[in-house]
Order: structure tokens, then C-alpha cells, then sequence
């Protein structure tokens, strides 16, 4: 199981507020930010955090088809949010 962005005002909201939407990369970046990639299930979205390459490549499967939206967003913003904890980052 992953990590999600899951705001009480909305993930798309707090996405806008906190990140910036970039085009699809094929890494993630190092440093101090990291991808956020957003999936259109249909009824509802998730927002998976990329703590990883191998979770990024996971959420970014060539097969699935679902839309979906990249943001690029600052690690510590995404653990004052209480969404993941810093030492679950590997890049």
C-alpha cells in the first residue's frame, strides 16, 4: 500500500495550493521535492505520493489508461501534512 495525498479540503485543492503540475516525467527528481501523480478513477481520484522510482513506476504503468495529472511537490510540505514521514523517501 501506498502513500496518498488525502486533504479534508479536497487532494485537487491542496495540490494546487502546495504544488506545481508538470508534465509527465520519467524519473522522479532528488532533492528536496518529489512527483505526485494524480488518477482519475472515474467516481473519485487518488493522489499517490512517489517515496520512490519503483513506486512511481508503479503508479505510472504504461497499461493503465486512466487520466492522470503530475505535480511536482515539496517533501517537507508533504509530511507537515501528515500524508508520509521524511524517512519513507529513499530519493
Amino acid at each position: 500500500m501506498g502513500y496518498y495525498v488525502n486533504s479534508k479540503d479536497g487532494k485537487e485543492k491542496w495540490l494546487v495550493e502546495n504544488g506545481k503540475s508538470i508534465p509527465k516525467p520519467s524519473v522522479i527528481p532528488f532533492g528536496d521535492d518529489t512527483v505526485v501523480v494524480l488518477v482519475d478513477n472515474g467516481p473519485f481520484t487518488a493522489a499517490g505520493i512517489a517515496f520512490s522510482q519503483k513506486e512511481y513506476e508503479a503508479l505510472t504503468q504504461p497499461t493503465d489508461t486512466r487520466t492522470k495529472s503530475y505535480w511536482l511537490v515539496n517533501k517537507q510540505k508533504l509530511v507537515d501534512a501528515r500524508f508520509i514521514r521524511m524517512e519513507v523517501f529513499e530519493i
